[in-house]
């Protein structure tokens, strides 16, 4: 594979790739770090990328991996930032203003509580956008165990989100 094949078929992945990196690592440094050793990683086995289906699920999944391996080592993790759960609100009043914001910042305190892979697949689904096909292909799980992970996660924050407010659970 050259070098400008190479760039058409991983190029257009850098923008979610790095969506990605900052969204675990909360550091654009670090963020960018990590995408250059994915595409030193890519490079190194370009050889194999003409067999890969899905270049940015593999791309992803390689970013992913990476950002985890590293924040394991520093022994941090918490892949939500609050601007990724920013909330439209462009006509609302002060109140309402508030009011959103402090149920951002609560939902931002409920999904750091949650666990590891629970958080990643809420990133992927309700932040990144992805599908559950491509989720499969960038976590390695299966469509099942996705889908239950997903709705556990949805379920728990509901709940957290519900005792904080001091709501009747039902």
């Amino acid at each position: 594979m050259e070098m400008n094949e190479f760039k058409h078929l991983v190029l257009p992945v850098k923008e979610n790739m790095y969506k990605l990196a900052m969204a675990l690592l909360k550091n654009k440094e670090e963020a960018n770090d990590c995408l250059q050793d994915v595409f030193a990683k890519l490079w190194e086995n370009r050889h194999k990328l003409s067999e890969i289906l899905n270049i940015e699920a593999y791309a992803i999944r390689i970013t992913k991996n990476l950002c985890l391996d590293k924040l394991k080592a520093e022994k941090k993790f918490n892949p939500i930032e609050k601007h990724e759960y920013y909330l439209e609100y462009q006509e609302a009043n002060p109140y309402k203003k508030l009011e959103l914001n402090d149920s951002s910042a609560q939902m931002q305190h409920i999904l750091e509580q949650l666990p590891e892979q629970q958080r990643t697949v809420i990133f992927l689904r309700d932040v990144g956008g992805y599908t559950f096909e491509e989720m499969e292909e960038i976590t390695g799980l299966s469509l099942n165990v996705l889908r239950v992970t997903l709705s556990r996660a949805r379920k728990s924050a509901r709940v957290l989100y519900l005792k904080l407010n001091d709501y009747e659970i039902r």
